[in-house]
């Protein structure tokens, strides 16, 4: 991009959202519940998980669910990422071969886990950037590959939205692949209308 005048500092909100909450909350990386941090909390609790988030920028082209503890942790994610509770989680998951009472357990103990070291997990990310109201500071929003958004990550972006002179919104709701971690094409399509 050089040969083009641009340099690496020219688009600092360039990212994916939860990178774009990362920095809005000024964390380290020290901060959130990393591969580490996962397996210290699968281990502690005698979980067998099969796979652990790798980044802030990177996702799992597909949840794991070679455990029943994959198939709980997938749910948690699931219905994090959808703003719902334990509770509606398990409501709306009833074809997940789900058992309630370790789906509670393991919610209630990742949150005592993440209190206790003080870490954020990718919905807490944006749980957080809601609750301050930041926004970054740019006059025009670009939201790309729209049809994969999350509810939560609607609820953010929505947000953003009256703090920008124009904001463009693209995706392709054939293009939809991240319904297992919540995504729902109809805001995109809802838009459209």
């Amino acid at each position: 991009l050089s040969g083009l005048g641009v340099r690496p500092g020219d688009f600092p909100w360039l990212r994916t959202l939860h990178s774009a909450a990362f920095k809005l909350l000024r964390l380290q990386h020290a901060q959130i519940l990393a591969n580490d941090r996962w397996a210290e909390f699968a281990e502690r609790h005698g979980y067998r998980l099969s796979d652990v988030p790798r980044d802030l920028d990177s996702a799992p082209v597909e949840m794991p669910r070679r455990t029943p503890d994959d198939i709980t942790r997938a749910a948690y994610a699931w219905g994090r990422s959808r703003a719902l509770d334990v509770d509606r989680t398990l409501a709306r998951c009833p074809g997940w071969d789900l058992n309630a009472p370790a789906l509670r357990r393991f919610w209630s103990r990742l949150d005592a886990f993440k209190a206790e070291h003080r870490l954020l997990d990718f919905p807490d990310l944006l749980e957080e950037v809601l609750r301050q109201g930041l926004c970054p500071d740019v006059d025009v929003l670009f939201i790309d590959e729209a049809q994969d958004l999350s509810p939560q990550q609607i609820a953010v972006v929505e947000s953003w939205f009256p703090r920008c002179a124009r904001v463009y919104v693209a995706g392709d709701e054939d293009q939809a692949v991240y319904g297992f971690q919540g995504a729902d094409p109809s805001w995109l399509l809802g838009l459209a209308q």
